[in-house]
């Protein structure tokens, strides 16, 4: 599975948790966020049991 990321969605603790899920969805399965002290991580929002599976 390679991927590619299109976008970056900074995450703002918590204060617009349904907008920003909202945000992830749309961006596609996997996306980077940055967190609020500065971490970077990936948001998987679907096919995490592909993701899981790949040996890869």
């Amino acid at each position: 599975m390679t991927s590619t990321p299109s976008e970056t969605v900074t995450l703002d603790a918590g204060r617009r948790l349904y907008d920003q899920l909202d945000e992830l969805r749309a961006a596609g399965p996997a996306v980077r966020v940055n967190l609020p002290d500065g971490v970077v991580a990936w948001s998987v929002t679907r096919g995490a049991k592909a993701l899981a599976d790949d040996p890869t």
